[in-house]
């Protein structure tokens, strides 16, 4: 991303001193880097997703529903586990967010080494 803005800088320096070919030129290597860019962020998103959509393929296939003890206003006596496994995985995440920044959080008070 930082290369992006320096292209960017210079494209707008050949702007204002009038040399039309070179801002074409870095407005050009801009915008193909910023697609490479959001290639790989694409790539890097359906790496991280593949192995859930595999998850709940294979959950809806042998647990297709959770039963609750109890019935839920909205959900009756039974939730899909297209609900509940993605609610557990935002929670797992968050949970691991959370701790790790409190566990800096208590290294830094104990003035431990971070």
């Amino acid at each position: 991303m930082q290369r992006i803005e320096e292209l960017r800088e210079l494209s707008g320096l050949a702007a204002e001193a009038g040399v039309p070919a070179v801002y074409q030129s870095l407005q050009k290597e801009a915008n193909q880097l910023l697609v490479e860019y959001l290639a790989l962020c694409f790539i890097d998103g359906i790496y991280f997703l593949l192995p859930h959509v595999l998850v709940l393929a294979v959950l809806s296939h042998f647990w297709p529903v959770l039963v609750l003890p109890a019935g839920a206003p909205f959900y009756g006596g039974e939730v899909s586990c297209t609900i509940w496994y993605p609610a557990l995985v935002v929670m797992y995440y968050l949970g691991k967010k959370l701790s790790g920044r409190l566990l800096k959080t208590h290294r830094r008070s104990s003035g431990e080494a971070v």
